[in-house]
């Protein structure tokens, strides 16, 4: 056997032996979520400033029919509110300027 077929025997080896140890335990659930909830709130906040003062380039409307932000409106943290609440804000952050 080449020294180079040895080398890859005692890799594997050595590979399957760490696979039947005993795995290290998982992290709590809670720690992980948490992380999760930090960087959605980072990233809506990045939106938010991005959108902010910028202004509409159509009005949008909810589904009731309320207007959310009338056309050439700037947006406004109000606006970005009801944009949320009426689950127009991917609309909104799709038409402005």
């Amino acid at each position: 056997m080449t020294q180079q077929a040895e080398d890859l025997k005692a890799a594997l080896q050595k590979a399957r032996a760490s696979k039947r140890k005993s795995p290290e335990p998982t992290p709590p659930l809670e720690p992980q979520l948490s992380q999760k909830k930090q960087v959605e709130k980072a990233v809506d906040e990045r939106r938010r400033r991005v959108l902010l003062g910028k202004h509409a380039t159509k009005t949008i409307t909810a589904e009731s029919g309320t207007i959310i932000v009338e056309a050439g409106a700037e947006v406004t943290e109000d606006v970005l509110q009801r944009a949320r609440l009426s689950n127009k804000f991917i609309e909104l952050s799709m038409n402005v300027q």
